[in-house]
This record gives structure tokens, sequence and C-alpha cells, in this order.
């Protein structure tokens, strides 16, 4: 059996938000300023984005909603704000799955339900970090393959 996951693309999801909310009857701002984002983020941040469209479609009576990414010297934050959600006993999965996927990129969501409002934010680890290695190893055998398999990550530099 072939497991297929579903791609996703961070401006294709701010591009579904825009279409997906505007057609069920809610108002919504974009703020986005993220540039420079590894895969990883931006893939997060997309299903981020995704979560919060399914959370006010599904669980509200929204007539607004907002996104916003900043980006500061250390993390990209997205915060996903809704009104009117209605009444909820507990996160679902989609939170759930989505707070795993925040902690595999060293990150957390937080979620606030109250005055009349639902708020969504997520805080991945810095936005444009790359992993540098050093490795003491001085036999070709191992350094060799070794490097090979480590450049092969976007996100990882051997150095020496």
């Amino acid at each position: 059996m072939a497991l297929h996951r579903r791609a996703t693309s961070f401006d294709t999801e701010l591009d579904n938000a825009s279409v997906l909310l505007s057609s069920a009857g809610v108002a919504v701002e974009i703020h986005a300023s993220a540039t420079a984002l590894t895969d990883q983020i931006e893939e997060v941040l997309a299903w981020t984005v995704r979560e919060g469209i399914t959370n006010v479609v599904r669980h509200s009576d929204a007539a607004t909603a907002t996104i916003t990414v900043e980006t500061t010297d250390d993390r990209v934050v997205l915060t996903f704000w809704s009104d009117r959600p209605r009444p909820t006993l507990a996160s679902g999965s989609g939170l759930r799955g989505l707070d795993a996927r925040a902690a595999a990129v060293n990150g957390r969501i937080d979620v606030t339900r109250g005055n009349g409002s639902f708020t969504l934010r997520i805080r991945p680890a810095h936005y444009s970090s790359m992993i540098r290695i050093l490795i003491a190893e001085d036999m070709h055998l191992i350094r060799g393959p070794m490097v090979a398999l480590l450049t092969l990550e976007d996100d990882m530099e051997v150095v020496a």
C-alpha cells in the first residue's frame, strides 16, 4: 500500500484562505511578510492556514478572520484569528496534528477561545536556520559518506 502525502504550499494556502473564507461569507484580511522560509517551516505554516480555514468553516459563525505572519530575528509567528466561534468541548484531531507538526520544527501552537473570538498561533523555530556541522573524523572512509549524506538535506551544511 502506497502512502501519498498531500503537498502543501504556504502561498497556495494563503490564496485558498482568501477564496474559501470569502465564499463562506467571512471577510478576511491577510498580512504576510515572511521571507526566506525553509521548506519545513513553509509546510507547517501552510497546514496552520489550512487548519484555521477548517475551524472557521466548521466550528464558527465567523463574519471576520485575519491571518498575520510576522518575523523576528529568531522566529516566524503566524496568527489566525476569527470572531464568533461556536462552543467546543476540546481540541480536535486537526489541532492535535498541527501541534505535532509544530513540535517537529521545535515550535508550538497556542489556541485561545474566549471573548467572542478564536485565535490559533504557531511559533516554529528560527525560520531561516541552517544547521552547520563540524565533523571531527579524519578517516576518509567514514568522513566522505557522512558528508555526502548530510549535504543531501537542504538545511544542513558541513563546515569542516
